[in-house]
């Protein structure tokens, strides 16, 4: 657990520099700008289980911040962001093309200046 909540606080702060250069990231990049080598190791429910964490305290009116890894469009990525919002309770279009718009809606909101 507390493993997880360290991992959760250095991938929150990638995701929110990320934010604030306004690109997007993958899990890659998140891994060689952290050093925190273990990210490659994780499997798909293990990253569920993260991305959780980093985002169970965001405010229910603001994006995830996970939306930057989803934000890609990547089949695998969308699965992972499904997964999360899930288990957040955060309702999501059920197509992939109408969730591509909301994560590019909410991307912009998350690119707002700081």
């Amino acid at each position: 657990m507390e493993k997880t909540r360290n991992l959760a606080l250095a991938v929150r702060g990638a995701l929110k520099k990320a934010a604030r250069e306004q690109r997007t990231t993958t899990w890659p990049e998140i891994q060689q700008k952290t050093g925190l080598h273990q990210l490659g190791r994780l499997g798909y429910e293990d990253k569920v289980e993260l991305l959780v964490t980093v985002d169970r305290d965001t405010a229910p009116d603001s994006p995830l911040w996970s939306t930057l890894l989803a934000a890609t469009g990547d089949a695998t990525a969308l699965r992972l962001h499904r997964d999360v919002a899930l288990r957040l309770g955060r309702p999501l279009p059920v197509s992939d093309v109408d969730l591509s718009h909301q994560l590019s809606a909410e991307r912009t909101q998350l690119h707002r200046p700081w």
